[in-house]
C-alpha cells in the first residue's frame, strides 16, 4: 500500500518526466533540469523546480487522487504562483485516469478564464511557449 506522500512523489516525478523530454527538445538535454521541490512540505512553493530561471515560467502544482478536491487545490496553486510570481498550473488525475491540467486562458475577453485541458494538449502548448521563450533569447545573445 502506497501512502499518500509516496503517491504525491510518484506523480511528480512522472509529470516531471514528460514535462522534462519537452524542455530537452527545445533547450537541448541537460541544458535545463526540471525536479521536484523537496523543500515544498517545509517551506511551501511549487512542485516543481527549474535549473534555469529564463525557463521557470510556470508554477505547477501535481495531484494525483482518488478525490478531486479543484477547487482547494486551485487556490493552492494560485497562491503559489503568486508568491514566485510565475503562472499557475494545476495538473491532476484520479487514480487509473488521464492527466488533466487546469490553467488561466486568454480567449481575447478582458479576463483570463480557467480552463481545463489534456496534458498532452499542455505539452504541445509549453513546447510553444518554451521554444518562443528560447528563440528570444538567443537573439538577444
Amino acid at each position: 500500500m502506497i501512502n499518500g506522500r509516496q503517491k504525491g512523489a510518484q506523480a511528480e516525478r512522472e509529470v516531471i518526466k514528460k514535462l522534462q523530454a519537452v524542455v530537452d527538445y527545445v533547450v537541448g538535454k541537460d541544458k535545463c533540469i526540471l525536479k521536484r521541490n523537496l523543500e515544498q512540505y517545509r517551506g511551501g512553493g511549487a512542485d516543481v523546480t527549474c535549473s534555469v530561471e529564463r525557463y521557470d515560467l510556470f508554477s505547477f502544482e501535481i495531484k494525483r487522487c482518488e478525490k478531486l478536491m479543484l477547487e482547494k487545490f486551485w487556490k493552492q496553486t494560485l497562491k503559489q504562483a503568486k508568491q514566485s510570481k510565475r503562472r499557475p498550473v494545476l495538473i491532476f488525475r484520479r487514480n487509473r485516469e488521464a492527466w488533466s491540467v487546469m490553467l488561466f486562458v486568454n480567449l481575447g475577453m478582458r479576463k483570463n478564464i480557467k480552463a481545463i485541458i489534456s496534458l498532452n494538449d499542455f505539452l504541445k502548448y509549453y513546447f510553444e511557449i518554451l521554444n518562443r521563450k528560447s528563440k528570444k533569447c538567443k537573439l538577444h545573445t
